[in-house]
């Protein structure tokens, strides 16, 4: 059997809204094979796709998972 020894990562975005309570928006997986282009503000333009613009303009964040 052959293992896949590369690294996959899932990012799940939650917003923090105004009653200060997290909630989640959603999960992406990580599909780019080139770790450079990985940055924060790539990861936070996902969130765009999954949030209106008035939910993504309150406090938008992601824990980034190994799977």
């Amino acid at each position: 059997m052959v293992m896949n020894k590369e690294k996959n990562f899932v990012y799940h975005f939650y917003r923090h809204d105004r009653n200060g309570e997290d909630q989640f928006i959603g999960s992406l997986r990580e599909r780019r094979k080139t770790p450079q282009r990985i940055t924060h503000a790539s990861i936070m333009n996902w969130a765009k796709i999954l949030a209106p613009k008035d939910v993504f303009e309150e406090r938008v964040y992601f824990d980034r998972w190994e799977i």
